[in-house]
């Protein structure tokens, strides 16, 4: 069975409204058009539709931690229904990174375009880690700290280290320089 169409933008800014300030996605009033003809009038359809869901929060399901839902039985994430809507273009296949880390937080400023590799990074440290930081683990058998880094889908040895903060330190190091801007850091910079 064939994959069904994204919905263009044009009709996305017909079905939906988004605040790039909030980040949220509300349902417009439904027009007829979207209804084809069947026992009950497209006009009743749209009614019952609008009498419900115009003016309500839309795409608000949460799996996996990222808000989503169906547009015309097609299941969306809603930061690539916002950016689509935002920018007039769906983003290819290409990844929408929340800046911040919140998937749910979908503001147009905390949206960005990445690699999958971009993407990846810029998540925390695993839960039920060894370590309190991202990129660090401890070494029983040696009883060190080690510090590592995915590049490329390969993991990278930082080195072993008596402190955990040193390691955490070595992370952020190899993250800035392998990924940039996209660096989720252990220790981030003050705010100017």
């Amino acid at each position: 069975m064939a994959k069904k169409p994204l919905p263009c933008p044009t009709v996305l800014r017909q079905l939906l409204d988004y605040n790039p300030e909030t980040g949220v996605l509300t349902w417009k009033h439904r027009p007829t058009w979207v209804y084809k003809p069947k026992k009950v009038s497209p006009q009743t359809r749209a009614n019952r539709w609008n009498a419900t869901w115009s003016g309500k929060p839309a795409l608000n399901l949460v799996r996996s931690g990222y808000k989503g839902g169906s547009i015309f039985s097609v299941t969306v994430e809603a930061q690539r229904v916002a950016w689509a809507i935002y920018y007039g273009e769906w983003p290819s296949d290409r990844h929408i990174d929340h800046i911040n880390g919140d998937p749910t937080d979908n503001r147009i400023c905390n949206l960005r375009l990445a690699t999958r590799s971009q993407n990846n990074q810029n998540v925390r440290s695993a839960k039920g880690s060894s370590s309190r930081y991202k990129g660090v683990a401890w070494d029983k058998s040696r009883g060190k700290w080690t510090a590592g880094i995915k590049h490329n889908y390969k993991r990278h040895n930082l080195g072993r280290f008596d402190c955990e903060e040193e390691a955490a330190r070595a992370h952020d190091a190899a993250a800035l320089r392998i990924y940039g801007e996209y660096a989720k850091l252990n220790f981030p910079p003050a705010p100017l």
